[in-house]
């Protein structure tokens, strides 16, 4: 039985490489169904990232056909179910035969989105390396035990299953399981025990990571600083990281951390690590069940910066419990204690297996049913609150939250894969290729946009009809000013049934300018005076404005005048 393991990455929003898509979970599952005779080598693969990465939908689905697999298993996220979701339909179409096998956070017996789609012959809850190997060694063999430490799969990369890639973190899982029981995330409920790996097999982790060139270590452990040995834990990283250390990054809580420790952290090699502080409310952290004394957050903090580790630290808004007010103590609470390097605000999102959507009706929770969940109101919290929560935070931290990549005028095809698709608008009606990337951009010129607009209209809708999630900018090449009749036909034919993740994500900010499918309008330098400041201000609601000087597009705004 042919297995193809597939995990699809973050939707890229511009033509940079894909990073941080590592299939660490689909090379666990290879490792322990080899190990326990449940398939042999041969018969499972794990979909490169080269294809996962870089592929549009139609050229992933002939890519994942090209394997002839029996069995096609997806490591679902929040990110990508949606589009895991579409992929496994169109391999059911094209391929009835064909088994789909759904593993990964989404997978929840809560999680109605998913299931109504009927997609999938076979999902893995949980802990999955016994029930995946089970699956594939069919239902009159003996179920494979489960796993009693994290020795028999800590290795992918050992085991040649993973490549140490350029760029990419070497992810290295030293314990599974979480002592606590934080509401909004789904760990808790998917691991009922705790694994470890044993000090050996970290340190020839380790050690490989810096033989194959990695450039950094990232660790999958829930909670770092969890284990009762965490001083004796970091004294074995220091020992197996020799100089020069490999750069190491991972999750902690802040309040346990004393100055030894984060002398220790500093000695294995961290140089930046993740500290979940959520709320400062008392009430919103009984709920949460996520009780922080900040006394002691902020000694931990101040410690572990004082060896030079930087801190980042995320805030959530839209906890049970939080009112507006406890929001802004927070922000307060970091910005004038400076209690931060970094900083991630982020709305909640009430995932399928959490406690927080087991008890969303008794605690108030409003939410999208659908990928990422993102809650809408509370009984503390509305719509508005915590749209201008958000806002706030912005202002209070001097950041841009999901900021727009800037047009990248400078795009070209690649040698294999379809990447931008140039038309002259006045002369063309040209068909889409039929191997596309999964960020496109899609170069329009014309004489006359307003003409035009209804086939640069068609040629979008056909594009994303056929590349339902791929990311896509429009830049819109035109002599001369036009009547706004083109933005409104463009961002009709944007508007697919398939929604883009980070619009999903950014529906908490409303007026900002899409992401995903957005439109850049280049005039000629000479228009400026015609254009006007009332037509570039009004324009920018749509699209970002150009004016092109030779080969330089320069940004409306930043040419000696203000479209404000």
């Amino acid at each position: 039985m042919r297995t193809l393991l597939v995990q699809l990455p973050i939707p890229p929003l511009s033509h940079e490489a894909v990073r941080g898509n590592v299939p660490y979970a689909a090379g666990c599952l290879v490792l322990y169904a080899r190990g326990v005779g449940a398939v042999h080598e041969g018969d499972i693969a794990i979909l490169p990232s080269r294809e996962a990465n870089r592929l549009g939908d139609r050229a992933l689905l002939e890519a994942i056909l090209g394997y002839h697999p029996d069995v096609v298993g997806f490591s679902t996220y929040l990110w990508n179910s949606e589009r895991t979701r579409h992929l496994a339909a169109r391999l059911k179409e094209r391929a009835p035969g064909l088994r789909i096998a759904l593993g990964g956070p989404e997978v929840s017996p809560d999680n109605e989105w998913l299931w109504n789609a009927g997609v999938a012959d076979h999902a893995v809850t949980g802990e999955g390396e016994a029930a995946f190997a089970a699956l594939l060694a069919g239902p009159e063999a003996s179920r494979p035990p489960p796993l009693a430490s994290l020795d028999a799969v800590s290795s992918p990369y050992l085991a040649g299953v993973l490549p140490v890639e350029p760029g990419e973190p070497f992810l290295l899982e030293t314990s599974r399981g979480c002592r606590f029981a934080c509401r909004y995330c789904s760990y808790p409920q998917g691991y009922d025990r705790t694994l470890r790996a044993s000090p050996e097999r970290i340190s020839a982790n380790l050690r490989y990571a810096r033989e194959h060139g990695a450039t950094e270590v990232c660790f999958l452990d829930p909670t770092l600083n969890q284990r009762r040995d965490f001083a004796d834990f970091l004294r074995l990283l220091s020992e197996a990281n020799l100089p020069p250390r490999l750069p190491l990054d991972a999750e902690l809580r802040a309040e346990s951390i004393t100055s030894e420790h984060a002398r220790l952290l500093r000695e294995a090699g961290f140089r930046e690590l993740e500290i979940g502080l959520q709320s400062v409310s008392p009430e919103a952290q009984r709920l949460m069940g996520r009780r922080t004394p900040l006394d002691l957050f902020e000694r931990g903090v101040r410690a572990l910066r004082a060896e030079g580790i930087r801190a980042k630290v995320d805030l959530i808004v839209g906890l049970p419990g939080d009112t507006p007010e406890t929001v802004r103590a927070g922000m307060r609470f970091l910005r004038d204690r400076d209690l931060f390097d970094s900083i991630q605000v982020f709305p909640l999102a009430v995932l399928p297996g959490t406690a927080f959507r087991h008890d969303a009706a008794r605690l108030g929770l409003s939410f999208d049913p659908r990928p990422p969940y993102l809650v809408h109101r509370t009984p503390l919290l509305g719509p508005d609150d915590i749209a201008g929560l958000l806002a706030e935070a912005e202002e209070v931290f001097d950041l841009t939250f999901d900021p727009v990549p800037p047009p990248d005028f400078a795009a070209t095809d690649g040698p294999d894969l379809a990447r931008v698709l140039a038309v002259d608008l006045w002369r063309e009606d040209p068909a889409i290729p039929p191997r596309t990337a999964s960020f496109m951009t899609l170069r329009l010129s014309t004489r006359d946009a307003f003409a035009t607009r209804r086939r640069a209209a068609r040629l979008i809708r056909d594009l994303l009809t056929a590349e339902p999630f791929s990311g896509l900018q429009v830049i819109l090449e035109t002599p001369e000013p036009f009547p706004f009749d083109v933005f409104e036909a463009i961002e009709e034919a944007f508007a697919q049934p398939e929604r883009p993740y980070h619009e999903t994500v950014r529906s908490h900010l409303p007026g900002r300018p899409p992401t995903a499918r957005r439109i850049a309008v280049v005039l000629p330098a000479a228009a400026r005076a015609e254009a006007g400041e009332d037509w570039v201000r009004d324009a920018a609601v749509h699209a970002e404005v150009f004016f092109r000087h030779g080969e330089r597009f320069v940004p409306a705004g930043q040419d000696g005048r203000s479209p404000a």
